[in-house]
């Protein structure tokens, strides 16, 4: 288990982390989410060893995270990729691979064909597509097989279709090899897959929990019912009256705490139609920074 302790980062006296506490267990999916310059990549360098903590401290049993040990046992995807431009796919991942000890070279097939990379290993890096980057990066991470792969903004700016494709494979590679992955991200629904979710605005963290959890403190539903029948719709308001609003005189609309409720109100009431709409990071995020967040 990763865990920090008391974590804080300070450059005179502007505090970009303060005081944070946060562990990740072996098997897991962290999401650390927050604002643009809430702290979360600072965060991330003191955690894989980049940074110097200005006090606290960080454990991984008895490794220290600045040592050749520890950076043996994790995986990094950074925001902007470290690999060489002007090199071909195979002498970028082969020049990283000779860094590691115990080179697993079934493991690095594997990935060439996870990522479907082959056919691009005699191209040259700088001459691919953003995903095709992209999926070369989080494989450059995965060499080593690490035990937590750190992702900082791992799929800023790709398409809708790259962005699937990469987690379909990520997701797929973590059920399979059981490492833990810990994400900053600015698309909020990647986080929904997470075990824990850490909020971090300020540098503080404000909430830490399931998303599940969260959802339940943070946020509620939306039910949307359209009915003709205004004897029923009102019984409905006057009964609901402190969560509900009229949108017109045919349409109700009701902040729920989940499903069940909604499913009590559609059986008493006269509809013709409904809309059922179920609270999401976005809404938890927008409660706890009053921010939305964006690419």
């Amino acid at each position: 288990m990763l865990e920090a302790k008391n974590l804080s980062k300070r450059y005179g006296k502007n505090i970009v982390v303060n005081n944070v506490n946060l562990k990740i267990d072996s098997d897991k999916f962290i999401a650390i989410l927050g604002p643009n310059g809430a702290g979360k990549s600072t965060l991330i360098n003191m955690m894989i060893g980049l940074l110097e903590p200005s006090s606290g401290q960080i454990t991984y049993g008895n490794l220290k995270v600045n040592s050749s040990e520890y950076k043996q046992k994790i995986g990094v995807v950074f925001q902007d990729s470290i690999l060489d431009e002007n090199l071909s796919v195979k002498k970028n991942l082969t020049y990283r691979l000779q860094m590691y000890k115990d080179i697993d070279n079934a493991w690095f097939e594997d990935l060439l064909d996870e990522f479907m990379l082959r056919e691009l290993l005699n191209q040259n890096y700088g001459n691919l597509s953003g995903g095709q980057k992209r999926r070369v990066d989080i494989a450059r991470s995965l060499l080593n097989k690490p035990e937590i792969l750190f992702l900082d903004e791992p799929s800023t700016g790709l398409d809708i279709q790259n962005r699937k494709l990469i987690w379909d494979i990520l997701m797929k590679l973590k059920l399979k090899y059981k490492f833990s992955i810990v994400l900053t991200t600015h698309y909020l629904e990647e986080s929904e897959a997470a075990d824990f979710i850490y909020i971090i605005d300020k540098g503080n963290i404000i909430a830490s929990d399931s998303v599940g959890n969260l959802k339940n403190e943070y946020v509620k539903s939306i039910l949307t019912l359209k009915t003709k029948n205004h004897e029923s719709l009102n019984r409905i308001y006057e009964k609901y009256k402190a969560f509900s609003q009229k949108k017109d005189e045919d349409t109700l609309v009701i902040k729920l705490d989940g499903a069940r409720q909604a499913y009590k109100i559609l059986e008493d009431a006269d509809w013709i139609d409904f809309e059922f709409q179920k609270g999401t990071i976005d809404d938890i995020f927008l409660t706890l920074t009053g921010k939305e967040l964006r690419a």
